[in-house]
């Protein structure tokens, strides 16, 4: 029998290697609402502090051994994350996580700017070796583990004693303009290896994961959650919603703080405020192309990133939930606009 959406959630969301896991669970503290609405408002919230705790312990098992294997080949390496962990929207107990190798024989500075002294080594040399040795650790350090070195952007280590997957990204810093002229972390950029075409890919996930909190802490929680919601929408759907995780953040981040932001115990108004901009943002081509990712590297609809088919599928997703909601409301005389789900 195929699994309902609040199934599939609650599988999601739980690690059976816990065993204290679910006790936070808000949809626990609704036993009276319809599923629906245990749904949505479930899908909101954060994963369980422990799970997360978890999935940074085993990132950090296997930054531990290629910490010593780099030692022990002579190279110097820094290590940094990014992802939906570190920023708090993922939505799996089971969560991948991303671990940076960070190159230090070199940095790349971003013009009109221009280095003191000129590297006079192949950078891509230099993260194919770091990439390189990182897989040659990982099978010495996880015998039992799936090293799979597919991935153009990453290697992807699984399996064995690991209780997550975690994909290790050769890279090196990127020191922008505006990290020159203020040198605030979240300025910093990285440069990722794209290992199949020898090129370097520009990003700024520090900057990203700024601007997902700040605009997260003026909505009181409205923008994480309803990144989360989404996001368990596309996980969930029997549909393939083709919209990258990323590119949900990105939506729900150019949202107004009006949009995002709610009374305490009226989350489901957040979820009518998506559907709405969803529309516009379907109808309107000049909006749909103007909005920009968090941190301002392209644009959210593009030839890489986000698709209107995409949108379209979402927005008729969410709609379906929200009239599953209403439904569920109606039989206790409720509207969505004026109910108040206390947890």
């Amino acid at each position: 029998m195929p699994k309902t959406r609040l199934e599939k959630l609650l599988n999601r969301r739980l690690d059976p290697n816990i065993k204290v896991g679910g006790l936070n669970e808000v949809y626990n503290r609704l036993p009276r609402e319809d599923s629906a609405v245990q749904y949505a408002i479930g899908a909101m919230q954060p994963i369980d502090p422990d799970y997360t705790a978890r999935t940074v312990e085993e990132r950090n098992r296997v930054e531990k051994q290629l910490a010593d294997g780099f030692s022990a080949s002579g190279l110097r390496v820094d290590f940094d994350y990014q992802g939906s962990v570190t920023n708090d929207t993922h939505i799996r107990a089971h969560s991948d996580v991303d671990l940076l190798t960070v190159e230090t024989r070199f940095h790349t500075i971003e013009p009109p700017n221009t280095p003191a002294t000129r590297y006079e080594g192949d950078p891509v040399a230099n993260l194919r070796q770091i990439r390189r040795t990182s897989a040659m650790k990982l099978r010495s350090a996880y015998p039992t583990a799936k090293v799979d070195e597919s991935g153009a952007k990453s290697i992807r280590i699984s399996g064995g004693s690991l209780l997550r997957k975690v994909d290790v990204i050769a890279s090196n810093w990127w020191e922008t303009v505006e990290y020159r002229r203020d040198p605030q972390k979240y300025w910093l950029g990285i440069q990722i290896l794209e290992n199949d075409a020898g090129t370097r890919i520009c990003n700024k996930p520090f900057l990203h994961n700024k601007r997902i909190e700040d605009k997260d802490t003026a909505t009181n929680g409205g923008l994480r959650k309803l990144i989360r919601l989404l996001k368990s929408l596309k996980y969930d759907s029997d549909d393939n919603i083709d919209l990258s995780s990323y590119d949900i953040a990105g939506i729900v981040y150019n949202m107004t703080e009006g949009q995002l932001s709610s009374q305490r115990g009226q989350d489901l108004i957040l979820i009518n405020n998506c559907h709405t901009y969803l529309v516009i943002l379907e109808s309107v081509d000049s909006i749909r192309q103007a909005i920009e990712v968090p941190n301002g590297t392209r644009k959210v609809f593009c030839s890489e990133g986000a698709t209107l088919a995409g949108l379209t599928q979402m927005r008729t997703a969410l709609g379906v939930l929200i009239q599953e909601i209403e439904q569920g409301l109606n039989r206790s005389f409720r509207k969505l606009a004026e109910a108040r789900i206390p947890y």
